[in-house]
């Protein structure tokens, strides 16, 4: 279990096992990796790894999400957390849910 904090607040990080090398900062999952923010958005992925000095995921296994607008699904992805920005590779899917304020 891990915390990032972000400009929106705290973020949790939740998986089995990983490996974490400290000269380069990076956390590297093996399997399922669980992230969500208190502002409701979260994303479960495989095989991540993580650059927490730079704050980039990328993902080598499928991956499944939720924000505000919808869920969406891919067979990899490429995060930055501190631009909020989410980039779905291969097989992407988004199911806008309309009305929501």
């Amino acid at each position: 279990v891990g915390r990032i904090e972000l400009k929106s607040g705290t973020a949790m990080i939740v998986a089995r096992n990983g490996r974490y090398d400290m000269d380069a900062e990076q956390l590297m999952i093996d399997g399922p990796l669980n992230f969500s923010t208190v502002d409701g958005y979260r994303l479960v992925a495989r095989d991540v790894e993580i650059n927490l000095k730079q704050r980039l995921i990328f993902s080598r296994g499928k991956v499944d999400g939720a924000l505000k607008l919808g869920t969406f699904s891919a067979d990899h992805i490429e995060a930055d957390l501190t631009k909020r920005t989410l980039v779905l590779n291969g097989r992407a899917r988004l199911n806008i849910l309309q009305g929501i304020k």
